[in-house]
């Protein structure tokens, strides 16, 4: 576990080719069974078609890996911002990280997960990227928190849901929760986001977080390829 700031690399508008996806293997294989005769259990040798197989799956992966390291996601640096209000807490081989913050005697948690499907609302002929988070705000001896469930997209954050929650444990809902965010007044929504934009959750914040979760959607899928390849060559 490891705080930052470090030095990642990223792109904002770069996909991976996904040559995998697109290829589909099929196996098949005939046996018959003979009451007379004992079923072994010892598994036998790789046949030639076996290592035929065996060496196609590593070159497309050998080719795979190429697409990502060869891509633009490795040739911009993306570092924390000076005065970044939060901590970043990233986990090697995870697909979240965590921003943690004290203000003014709350402290606020904020899980971060990987970029999610483009998403293209009727008002907007813009497709936009965008990741799910989780905003905890607890106070010091409460027993009680606030959970935001948000979208963050390029220069701002979306709410979508919100409960209170017990301060300890966050799946322990309070029993009544309250109207759909999308429910509330319009005034009630602009002063719930005013609420955690002054507890950090600024537009500067949401671009760093789409290209630092890019960057790691990126080093994840490239830690998995390599370790896919490895299994495979043992």
């Amino acid at each position: 576990m490891a705080f930052y700031p470090i030095i990642r690399k990223a792109s904002m508008h770069t996909t991976i080719p996904l040559a995998l996806r697109a290829i589909g293997f099929s196996r098949t294989r005939g046996f018959s069974i003979h009451a007379a005769k004992p079923v072994s259990t010892v598994v036998g040798k790789k046949n030639q078609s076996d290592d035929v197989f065996d060496r196609n799956l590593i070159r497309l992966l050998n080719s795979e890996i190429k697409c990502v390291v060869d891509s633009d996601l490795f040739t911009v640096a993306v570092d924390v911002p000076t005065g970044f209000p939060f901590k970043v807490e990233d986990n090697d081989g995870g697909r979240t990280i965590v921003l943690t913050r004290e203000f003014e005697g709350e402290n606020i948690r904020i899980k971060v997960d990987m970029p999610g499907k483009k998403d293209c609302t009727s008002d907007e002929l813009e497709i936009e990227t965008s990741i799910p988070i989780v905003v905890t705000v607890s106070k010091v001896n409460y027993d009680s928190c606030l959970q935001f469930g948000l979208r963050c997209f390029p220069d701002r954050f979306s709410i979508h849901s919100l409960s209170l929650s017990k301060s300890g444990n966050p799946k322990d809902g309070i029993k009544y929760t309250g109207s759909s965010f999308l429910k509330l007044s319009e005034h009630l929504r602009n002063a719930l986001n005013k609420y955690l934009e002054t507890r950090g959750l600024t537009s500067r914040v949401a671009n760093f977080l789409i290209e630092y979760m890019m960057c790691k959607d990126t080093e994840e899928y490239l830690r998995w390829l390599r370790t896919l390849k490895k299994l495979i060559e043992y």
